[in-house]
């Protein structure tokens, strides 16, 4: 018999159900039958003794998620890196950037759900949107540009305005007394005779 629960969170292969007595029920990302869940989703779901052997017990047999598009399809690879992969479906490969993830980073042979539609940067080339059933980190602007991104304004990568700013104080601390061109070619780098 299914019991039925409210989505809690999903992230990292891992999510939550809470059960109609508020108790927190942990289920793994190979239980999910059908779409992963997002927020506000109802789900089903039977109870089984954990495979750890600890006696509690977890999820199984999960079901009821709304989350991602049409399409299921098996994710070839994708680097959080560099924000791109291919998700395999039906003996085509599509690509997939991180700004099409709604939940979490693809990892090489997850099941995933999306859409196929019209790059926005080529109208000729379709790609995948609205992904959902990653199984890596929780995918977010704030959280891509802070490890592998733009940084600041769109320039350099993260922390690069700081280590800018050192490396100016480095120079400043260097220069001291010399290189203002009080010297006999007067900054400008010209010396006579040979050096010993």
């Amino acid at each position: 018999m299914s019991l039925m629960g409210k989505h809690r969170c999903f992230e990292k292969g891992y999510g939550f159900i809470t059960s109609a007595d508020g108790e927190g029920i942990f289920y793994h990302h190979t239980e999910l039958k059908g779409k992963p869940p997002q927020e506000g989703d109802t789900l089903f779901y039977d109870l089984a003794e954990s495979p750890k052997g600890d006696g509690k017990m977890v999820a199984v047999n999960v079901s009821g998620g709304t989350a991602g598009g049409q399409h299921e399809g098996i994710a070839r690879n994708f680097s959080p890196k560099s924000g791109y992969g291919f998700i395999d479906c039906e003996g085509q490969s599509y690509f997939v950037h991180y700004t099409a993830i709604t939940d979490n980073y693809l990892r090489e042979g997850d099941k995933v759900w999306f859409d196929i539609g019209q790059s926005d940067k080529n109208p000729e080339q379709v790609v995948c949107k609205n992904v959902a059933g990653g199984t890596g980190d929780p995918v977010s602007d704030e959280n891509w540009n802070a490890k592998f991104g733009k940084g600041k304004a769109g320039k350099g990568k993260p922390g690069m305005e700081a280590m800018m700013g050192m490396m100016a104080w480095f120079m400043q601390q260097m220069s001291g007394p010399y290189g203002k061109g009080k010297g006999k070619d007067k900054g400008k780098g010209k010396v006579k005779g040979k050096f010993k």
